[in-house]
């Protein structure tokens, strides 16, 4: 799998090695001590400072501890390195406790069992000898990888994709999400002039559609074919990125260490995996993951340090993903800014990098900020941070002291930390042997650490899938590290049973991608939904998941269209608009102009203010028309009365008419 040789003595891979060690005992020691210090009151911030603190130790570590300054001794290293496995396996299998069993909780006793024994299998001679056989036959590998990515496809491909019929979980964060992606095809731009919670650039595109004179059903099939794509661009961006670090050129080794640990899911298949909700996938990660990628691709140029292009395009495309998300697109935006300042201190010549980045991002904001203008004249910030400065989402249950979230932050802070020892190690010539995987580490880990304030309220036992997110830069900082740490295939097959045993954490968290694929997603489950199979009670596996969810012209959750349709006809108006759930879908399906400025009836419901109440009028105050209709969401905005002239027999649905 590794094609890259690290050049890495064993005696410095064996110092590297401690850091997930230190990291996976100290961070939740840390925790309880704070905890048992410092008032119950104090816990959320806390849950914050503790991530943060693992950060700038793992920078201050990589940065200034001398690597191999203390040799241990051959019984002493395979302690600790059996200690180290044994502590990341025990923690990885704690299961979340809850309320919804048939979510993903972790990975569970079998799978973590199920990674040891291949493990332990990896410590020997033997796979390496097999790979090597199959490699030297090369019609037998691009067989075999043909095979694998086959089977690849049949099973997880249909996790991926949405279609109108067969919305995974429309019920979830996913309906703000379709809402602030076809918003701009209405004119309904997200953080410009309308409340954004996850994402306000990856509708802009589709903004070309008005150009056209579409129908209804072809402008919402349009719709969901781009957020497909979206969707579909996360994992494909991370295999991408793999391939660019590992010198990969085997397509199925590449998809094989991101997909599996991606996808993993419940008994729901689907609709309990990172695609269950597209906040997660696209929302929060898709734009960090692309920005991830070309941070590295720019550092893979032979001239990258002086490549103003590189540089400038890089500190645009960090502005638009910040603007784009702020829980997890600042953290990104963060991430790249402190690579290149260590790249800066650690490489000669990369100060211009950093120059070139931050012209580039200065501009970047300023295109932002031009575009915003353009929009809707004076630019109102709070349509961007409306739904973040709102009461916050903090379920009552705690956040667990020992889990998989210390784990995670391991892999985090090692990644960190080996990162910078290799810059520190890089020949300051012509030689960058490592210089990717290490800038990808770096990346990753930073991103994973700062954006880590969303798990310290989400990822608590009632609501352990919330850390499946985090999946995403682990799988990254795993891989980075593996071919950080790891020497050639040639040289594992060769190594001694003690020399291979001094890679066991390494070989611990290769074996997840392939065990994770007992936590796979249903495929017969997925093509059923895909293929329009879902409709009745009984279709899926899980008895007790129910009819796939729908958004076309006929039906938008609980929505028929229809129903809208007929009642602003029966008020006979042309001066009318719609202010209720899913607006900007309603728009699409109905042609009725929508006035809603908010996302969804949750946000006002939960972390409803005034200031949000004002917002999600704003549509409403502007144009004044004669008549409202409104379903779904309490009519908050002044200056109307109810229209009893018209009547409907739906429950909540009704008219509203202007005063005076």
């Amino acid at each position: 799998m590794n094609g890259e040789i690290t050049g890495k003595s064993s005696r410095e891979q064996a110092f590297d090695g401690r850091y997930m060690f230190v990291f996976v005992t100290l961070i939740p020691v840390l925790f309880w001590l704070l905890i048992a210090i410092f008032p119950a009151d104090k816990r959320e911030s806390i849950e914050l400072a503790v991530p943060i603190a693992a950060m700038v130790l793992s920078i201050w570590a990589g940065s200034f501890i001398k690597a191999g300054s203390r040799e241990l001794s051959q019984r002493a290293q395979l302690f600790l390195i059996v200690l180290t496995t044994l502590g990341v396996a025990f923690q990885s299998a704690i299961s979340g406790k809850g309320k919804f069993p048939y979510l993903w909780n972790g990975f569970g006793v079998k799978l973590i069992v199920s990674a040891l024994l291949a493990t332990a299998l990896l410590t020997t001679r033997y796979p390496y000898q097999i790979l090597t056989a199959i490699r030297d036959r090369s019609l037998l590998e691009k067989f075999l990888s043909a095979v694998g990515l086959f089977i690849f496809a049949f099973v997880y491909l249909p996790a991926f994709i949405q279609p109108s019929w067969g919305i995974i979980n429309i019920g979830d964060a996913t309906h703000q999400v379709l809402e602030e992606i076809s918003g701009p095809i209405v004119g309904n731009f997200p953080g410009v002039n309308a409340v954004s919670t996850y994402t306000t650039i990856l509708g802009v595109p589709l903004t070309l559609l008005r150009l056209f004179n579409l129908g209804n059903q072809t402008q919402m099939s349009l719709v969901l074919v781009w957020v497909n794509l979206l969707v579909l661009a996360a994992p494909v961006f991370m295999v991408l990125t793999f391939r660019l670090i590992s010198k990969s050129k085997n397509w199925f080794w590449s998809t094989m260490i991101v997909v599996p640990i991606l996808m993993v899911s419940g008994s729901w298949s689907a609709a309990s995996s990172n695609t269950e909700s597209l906040s997660m996938i696209p929302g929060r990660t898709l734009l960090p993951i692309v920005l991830g990628f070309f941070l590295v691709r720019a550092v893979r140029l032979d001239d990258w340090k002086g490549n103003m292009r590189a540089a400038a395009f890089l500190g645009i495309l960090g502005v638009i993903v910040a603007m784009n998300n702020i829980e997890f697109g600042v953290p990104a935006l963060g991430a790249m800014v402190v690579v290149s300042l260590i790249l800066a201190l650690q490489l000669q010549g990369a100060v211009r990098f950093v120059c070139y980045l931050v012209t580039g991002a200065a501009a970047g904001f300023l295109l932002y900020v031009g575009y915003s203008l353009s929009i809707d004249g004076p630019y109102d910030l709070d349509f961007r941070i409306g739904s973040y400065a709102g009461k916050p989402y903090s379920p009552a249950e705690l956040f667990p002291i020992l889990s998989l979230h210390n784990v995670l932050l391991a892999l985090f802070g090692s990644a960190i930390a080996s990162g910078i020892i290799r810059l520190r190690n890089i020949n300051l010539g012509n030689k960058t042997d490592g210089l990717v995987a290490a800038v990808c580490a770096l990346y990753f880990g930073i991103w994973g650490f700062a954006s880590f304030p969303y798990c310290s309220y989400r990822c608590v036992d009632g609501l352990y899938m919330s850390t499946q997110v985090y999946l995403i830069p682990s799988i990254m900082c795993g891989a980075a590290l593996c071919v950080l740490q790891l020497p050639k295939l040639e040289v594992l097959r060769n190594e001694s049973l003690w020399e291979r045993m001094s890679h066991t954490p390494y070989f611990f968290f290769a074996s997840f991608a392939l065990v994770s694929v007992l936590q796979a997603p249903n495929p017969m489950d997925e093509w059923n939904r895909v293929l329009n199979r879902a409709g009745n009670e009984q279709w899926a596996s899980d008895p007790l998941r129910g009819p796939a969810d729908q958004w076309n012209i006929e039906e938008i959750d609980w929505i028929r269209p229809i129903e809208i349709s007929d009642l602003a006809r029966k008020v006979n108006s042309n001066d009318i608009g719609y202010f209720g759930y899913m607006g900007n879908s309603v728009e699409l399906a109905t042609g009725l102009n929508n006035l809603t400025r908010i996302n969804s009836g949750e946000v006002l419901l939960i972390k409803g203010t005034n200031r949000l109440n004002e917002l999600a009028c704003v549509g409403v105050d502007e144009t004044r028309p004669k008549f409202v209709v409104v379903y779904g969401i309490e009519f908050i905005c002044e200056g109307y009365s109810p229209f009893d002239q018209v009547t409907s027999s739906v429950p909540g649905l009704g008219v509203y008419i202007r005063n005076g």
